[in-house]
C-alpha cells in the first residue's frame, strides 16, 4: 500500500520538524496523523502521541532474525529456538497481538550471517550450514516452508573464505555486503553474482531494503540510497545525515543500530536511537514520526532487526535489548494522550552512558506521563573540558537552574554535600535497602544519611600464577612479585599495555589509599607513578613489543571518552594462553569477563584476585544523588526509588548491580559461549567461557562483598593524573615534574 496518505504532511521545513519533534512525541497535522498544529495556542493544548507497548513473541522463538509486512498485509518473521535450533516462520494479522508459529523442516545453521524476507514472503538465509566447512551458503525458504539451496560463490577475503555482513531483499533480487566491504547483487534463481555500486567499494558497512531502493550504510556512518534497477547513487540527503551519529556496532543475530522499512516506491521508514523517521529516498524533508527520547528506542545498547509501518498510526519495531532479549515493540498513535508528557524531571550527567539511558527508559516505560530531560556536560563533539562543564553546572545550580537528579560520576560530590546541594535520599531507597550489597551501601552512609549511591560498581583484578596473585595486596608488592617472577622464569612476564590502560587500572586499585591532604596525595601519587613506570618498562626491551605498544598508544590516544565501560586489560589476559605473558591486570566490568577469566585459567592455569586487596576498593559507576531542589519533585523521588529496584537493574548491561537481587539473577542466568581470536602472529586462540559454577559464583560474590572504599572519582583530578602520568611513562617529563604539576593543579582546583 502507498504510505503517501496519512504519513504526515510534507510541508514543514526540516529545521522546524527537528526542533518541534525533539520536544514532542508526535508531529504533523490533524488530517494526516492526528497530531497538532504548531501555533502557540495549540502547542499548550496539544494532544496526540505515540505510546509504546511490548507485544510478546511466541515462546518457541527466542531469537528473531528478520520481519517484513508482505504485500497481502500479513507481517511475517523468521526466527529460531536457542535451545533446540528449530526454525520457525511467524505470522500475525493484527500487529503482534496474536502470532502463529509454524515450525519448518529445519536445516543445520552454524551461523546466521544475514537474513532477509521478500515482500512475497520468501526468506533468504546466508550462513554456514556444514560442520566440516566454514564456507558460507544461501538457503531460500518459501512462504509454504519449502527449502532451496542457492549457490553463493563469494570472492576470497584475505585469501580465506569470505562471509556476508548482511543481506537485503529488494524486489526480486538480493543485495549483500561481504568482508571486503563491497556490494553484490544476487539473482536468487541461479545464484549469479554481479557487482553493485562499485564506486562504494571498500566503504560499505551494510545494505537494507528502503522502499524499492537500496539503503547503503557507509563505514563513516553516512547513509545514501541507490536505485536498485540501475545502481545509481541518488543525491546525498544532507538532512538525513543529521539523525545519524554513530552507526557502529550491532550485526549480531542480524541486528543493527539503524534499520529501514521495505515500503513501496521511493519511501522508507527509518528506526534508530533518535526515533522513527519518514523519508523519501529521492530527497526532501526528513520527518520525525516518533521521538526516541520518550520511549525505549533511545537505549543506545539496543539494536534493530526490522521496522514495519502498519499504517500511519501504527508501527512495529523488532529489536534486541542490552541483555540479548528479542523484543517486538508496538507504537500506536493515541489522539487523547498529551503530545508531550505532562510532567518532567531533569537528570544531569557529566558523560552519557547506556546504563543511564537504560535507567531513564525503564522509568519512562513505568511512568509514561513523565518526561526525563537528560542533560550531558561533555558531549564529545566540542572542546569543552570536564573543568569547563563542572563550572557551567555550578553556575546553573547557584542560579537555581540545576537538575532534579545528579549523576555523581566525575563530579566534586563532597563539596555539593557540604554546601547542601545534595539531600539525603535514605527515604527514597528504603524500599530496596535490604536488597543492596550492604558493603557498598555502608560506604556511602554518613550519620545514617545517604547523599549518593552508585547504580553499579566494578573493581580491578590481577591474573597469573597463584604465588603472584597472593602478592597483589597493593600495587607496589605486585610489581615486585612480577619482577621476581621474571628473574625466576627468565621469560616474558608482563604484558605490553598502553600507558592509559595501565594507569587507569592502577588508579582504580590504588587511589583510595592516597588520603586527602596535599602531602598525602603527593606521596601517594609519587609511589603510584613509580610503580606504573616499573611495570610499563618491564619486558619492553624487545623491538616487536615496542612497535606493538606504539600502535596501541596511537590508537588509544585518538579515542575519546564516551562514558561507557571498557575493560582495560582483558586482551592482555588472553596473552597468558599464547605464552606472551604470565601475568596481567584488568578492570573487571562485567560478569562475562569473569567467565572469560575462568575460561583462560582453564587453558593457562593460575588464578585471579582483587588488585589492592590490602585496601579493597571499588569504582562506583552511574551514581545518583537527589538535588535539594529535586526533593520537592515527587517524580524525581520516584525516579530514585525506581532506579534501585531489582527489576530496573536487571535491565542494565554493565558492571555489577548494587541491588544484590539483580546481581544474583544475572549471575545464575549466565550462558556459556566460545571465544576465538587471531594473535599478532596469525595464530588462533580460543577458549570456552562456561557458566560459573557454584564455587566460582561464591568466590566472586565474596570478593565483591569485601570491597569497602570507593576510588577517587572526581573527573578533573583523574584527568590531571592521567595527563601527567602518560607524559612520565613515555619519558616526556620527569617524575618530580609530573608529581609537582599534579599536586599544584589539584590544590588549585580544590581551592576554587
Amino acid at each position: 500500500m502507498s504510505q503517501r496518505n496519512g504519513i504526515m504532511s510534507r510541508v514543514l521545513a526540516v529545521v522546524l520538524v527537528f526542533t518541534l519533534c525533539l520536544a514532542m512525541g508526535g508531529c504533523g497535522d490533524k488530517k494526516n496523523s492526528g497530531g497538532h498544529t504548531t501555533d502557540k495556542k495549540s502547542e499548550t493544548q496539544a494532544k496526540g502521541r505515540f505510546l509504546e507497548q511490548e507485544r510478546k513473541l511466541p515462546k518457541e522463538v527466542t531469537t528473531l532474525l528478520s520481519a517484513v509486512e508482505r504485500t497481502d498485509g500479513v507481517v511475517e518473521a523468521f526466527g529460531y529456538s536457542d535451545e533446540t535450533g528449530e526454525q520457525y516462520i511467524l505470522t500475525t494479522k493484527n500487529a503482534g497481538k496474536k502470532w502463529k508459529a509454524r515450525k519448518i523442516k529445519s536445516f543445520p545453521a552454524y551461523s546466521y550471517d544475514g537474513v532477509t524476507i521478500a515482500k512475497d514472503g520468501t526468506i533468504a538465509v546466508a550462513g554456514m550450514f556444514r560442520a566440516d566447512s566454514n564456507k558460507v551458503g544461501l538457503r531460500l525458504i518459501s512462504k509454504a516452508g519449502r527449502i532451496k539451496e542457492v549457490p553463493l560463490n563469494l570472492p576470497k577475503w584475505r585469501k580465506e573464505e569470505n562471509f556476508t555482513n548482511n543481506i537485503a531483499f529488494v524486489g526480486d533480487k538480493i543485495y549483500l555486503v561481504e568482508m571486503n566491504n563491497k556490494i553484490y547483487e544476487l539473482d536468487p534463481r541461479n545464484g549469479k553474482l554481479k557487482s553493485f555500486c562499485s564506486d562504494e567499494d571498500g566503504n560499505v558497512r551494510g545494505v537494507f531494503a528502503a522502499g524499492q531502493d537500496v539503503a547503503i550504510v557507509r563505514t563513516d556512518s553516512t547513509v545514501v540510497f541507490a536505485d536498485s534497477k540501475t545502481g545509481t547513487i541518488r543525491e546525498e540527503n544532507k538532512k538525513l545525515q543529521r539523525i545519524f551519529e554513530n552507526l557502529d556496532g550491532g550485526n549480531q543475530d542480524n541486528s543493527f543500530p539503524v534499520n529501514f522499512s521495505a515500503n513501496e516506491k521511493n519511501e522508507t521508514v527509518i528506526v534508530c536511537h533518535k526515533g522513527i523517521f519518514f523519508v523519501k529516498t529521492t530527497g526532501g524533508a526528513v520527518e520525525q514520526i516518533l521521538n526516541g527520547d520518550i520511549v525505549s528506542l533511545s537505549d543506545g545498547s539496543m539494536y534493530f532487526k526490522s521496522v514495519i509501518q502498519v499504517d500511519a498510526r501504527n508501527y512495529m519495531v523488532f529489536a534486541v535489548d542490552s541483555l540479548g532479549n528479542d523484543k517486538c515493540l508496538y507504537y500506536h498513535y493515541d489522539k487523547n494522550a498529551s503530545a508531550v508528557p505532562t510532567k518532567q524531571i531533569t537528570v544531569y550527567a557529566l558523560e552519557d552512558s547506556h546504563v543511564l539511558q537504560q535507567t531513564i527508559s525503564y522509568f519512562q516505560k513505568k511512568n509514561p506521563d513523565v518526561y526525563v530531560k537528560k542533560l550531558i556536560g561533555l558531549s564529545g563533539n566540542n572542546s569543552v573540558t570536564a573543568d569547563d562543564a563542572i563550572k557551567a553546572l555550578n553556575t546553573d545550580i547557584m542560579a537555581g537552574k540545576g537538575p532534579d537528579v545528579l549523576v555523581t560520576d566525575g563530579l566534586p560530590v563532597e563539596r555539593y554535600i557540604e554546601k547542601g546541594i545534595l539531600t539525603d535520599m535514605s527515604a527514597e531507597i528504603s524500599g530496596t535497602q535490604g536488597e543492596m550489597f550492604e558493603n557498598i551501601l555502608q560506604a556511602y552512609q554518613k550519620d545514617g544519611k545517604v547523599y549518593q549511591l552508585p547504580l553499579q560498581f566494578y573493581c580491578a583484578v590481577a591474573e597469573g600464577p597463584k604465588d603472584f596473585v597472593k602478592a597483589v595486596g597493593n600495587i607496589q608488592n605486585m610489581a615486585e612479585a612480577a619482577d621476581k617472577l621474571k628473574k625466576e622464569k627468565k621469560t616474558t612476564v608482563w604484558p605490553v599495555m598502553a600507558s592509559s590502560n595501565l594507569l587507569e587500572t592502577l588508579f582504580d586499585a590504588d587511589s583510595s589509599t592516597w588520603g586527602t591532604s596535599a602531602e598525602e596525595i603527593k606521596a601517594g601519587v609519587k609511589k603510584y607513578l613509580e610503580t606504573a613506570k616499573k611495570l610499563y618498562d618491564m619486558d619492553n626491551d624487545r623491538t616487536e613489543n615496542q612497535k606493538y605498544r606504539d600502535r596501541l598508544e596511537e590508537t588509544l590516544d585518538s579515542v575519546k571518552s564516551d562514558g561507557e565501560l571498557y575493560s582495560t586489560g582483558e586482551n592482555e589476559n588472553v596473552g597468558r594462553i599464547s605464552g606472551e605473558n604470565l601475568c596481567s591486570i584488568q578492570t573487571l566490568v562485567s560478569l562475562q569477563e569473569v567467565q572469560n577469566i575462568y575460561g583462560i585459567e582453564k587453558k593457562a592455569g593460575g588464578s585471579y584476585g582483587l588488585l589492592g586487596s590490602d585496601h579493597p576498593s571499588f569504582v562506583p559507576y552511574v551514581g545518583l544523588g537527589l538535588m535539594t531542589k529535586g526533593k520537592e519533585n515527587d517524580n524525581a523521588k520516584e525516579f530514585i526509588r525506581t532506579a534501585y529496584t531489582a527489576q530496573a537493574q536487571e535491565a542494565m548491561n554493565a558492571a555489577f548491580p548494587v541491588n544484590k537481587k539483580a546481581y544474583e539473577k544475572k549471575i545464575t542466568g549466565l550462558e556459556s559461549y566460545y571465544m576465538g581470536m587471531t594473535g599478532e602472529d596469525g595464530s588462533e586462540i580460543s577458549y570456552h567461557a562456561a557458566k560459573l559454577s557454584s564455587s566460582q559464583q561464591k568466590q566472586l560474590t565474596q570478593m565483591l562483598e569485601g570491597l569497602t572504599t570507593p576510588t577517587i572519582t572526581d573527573r578533573v583530578i583523574r584527568e590531571l593524573v592521567m595527563e601527567q602520568g602518560k607524559k612520565y611513562l613515555r619519558e616526556k617529563t620527569s617524575l618530580e615534574d609530573a608529581v609537582d604539576e599534579i599536586t599544584r593543579k589539584v590544590e588549585l582546583y580544590v581551592s576554587e
